[in-house]
């Protein structure tokens, strides 16, 4: 099962905010880092195997990971957009790369002309990540939803639970939740990617953290477990009831661009804008992983088919279409479906027209 760890391991997001921030947009065109980021894209577009190139090239040139990111990213805005629409566009992905606060660790590579990274520890909203385990309110809330898990397993139908009711009533608002589910759950696999970098990184806190950590690794674990045992259960209980039964069971699909989209509101960027941003960093990761040789690291399918990407495609937008609070008015899948199996153009431009 892909995790977020498969993310951000193939689709190459290494981005750290405090280096993005202290560029503006018109600077980052302009920077020789962004030029050679173009370079090796175009590259990789062209000769075969280039791909791998891309990924030993980041992981040897962390302070240029943002700017490829933003190259990678840029090319769906140039192709689905209009001119006008490319610079908004642009401008909402330089500032959703800061945003996604991301550190990365890469503990072993292989070798060879087709060097591919085998081992990775990460972060996302690290900062954030880090504030939240140092937060009294944070074992408040892990302990109530433990608690609330622990009757449900027990009793299903006498103890009905669901973490997004949960999170927004402990809460009292749909935008903090969106934040602490995005941050605190982005890795709920056995991996919890999350937390094995904060401890591969000896992360030390107040005297909060230890307890927020065991807290949130239990969290994790017990959700895994149901994930495992009954995933359409585990669907029912994650997401919000409205959207239950129509996305995949990784939760960072829905939640990550849902706090993305908050995020970029809260920068200054329109409801569009702060839609689009994250539906095409889903869109693009889902287009580069049809292929295992990197073939559309540049460049994109004709169609999408797979109905699990697809599910994937369409809980990203819908999340991003929640923080941007543009709840109401979305494609439904099953549009979606058939309008990517006629063209990816087709689906893209269906997304985004109807914004």
């Amino acid at each position: 099962m892909r995790t977020l760890l498969t993310l951000v391991a193939t689709f190459c997001i290494f981005a750290s905010s405090a280096f993005a921030q202290k560029m503006d947009y018109h600077e980052m065109l302009s920077s020789p880092e962004y030029q050679e980021a173009s370079e090796l894209l175009e590259n990789a577009q062209f000769n075969k195997g280039a791909g791998d190139n891309v990924l030993k090239f980041l992981a040897e040139n962390p302070l240029i990971r943002n700017f490829l990111l933003q190259k990678m990213l840029n090319v769906r805005c140039e192709r689905y957009l209009s001119l006008f629409e490319e610079t908004q566009c642009s401008m909402a992905l330089w500032s959703m790369i800061g945003d996604l606060d991301f550190d990365v660790k890469i503990t072993q590579g292989g070798q060879g002309s087709n060097w591919r990274p085998k081992s990775f520890i990460f972060v996302a909203f690290k900062e954030q990540l880090i504030s939240l385990l140092n937060n009294e309110r944070t074992s408040l809330f892990l302990e109530n939803i433990l608690l609330k898990m622990s009757s449900w397993r027990a009793d299903p139908n006498k103890n009905p639970f669901n973490l997004w009711d949960s999170a927004v009533s402990f809460y009292k608002s749909e935008k903090i939740a969106a934040m602490v589910l995005a941050i605190l759950f982005q890795d709920t696999s056995v991996s919890q990617s999350h937390m094995e970098y904060l401890h591969k990184e000896n992360v030390r806190g107040n005297a909060y953290f230890v307890k927020n950590i065991n807290l949130l690794s239990t969290s994790l674990t017990f959700l895994s477990d149901i994930q495992r045992s009954d995933n359409a259960g585990f669907n029912k209980a994650v997401y919000p009831k409205s959207l239950a039964g129509q996305f995949n069971s990784n939760l960072y699909h829905f939640y990550v661009p849902y706090f993305l989209g908050i995020r970029l509101m809260i920068d200054g960027h329109t409801s569009k804008y702060s839609t689009i941003a994250p539906s095409i960093l889903s869109s693009t990761y889902e287009f580069i992983t049809t292929k295992e040789d990197m073939t559309y690291i540049y460049s994109d399918p004709e169609r999408i088919t797979n109905d699990w990407k697809l599910k994937d495609i369409h809980s990203g937008y819908i999340g991003a279409r929640w923080g941007a609070g543009l709840k109401a008015g979305a494609p439904s899948l099953s549009k979606l479906k058939a309008q990517f199996s006629l063209s990816t153009k087709n689906g893209m431009e269906l997304m985004f027209n109807s914004l």
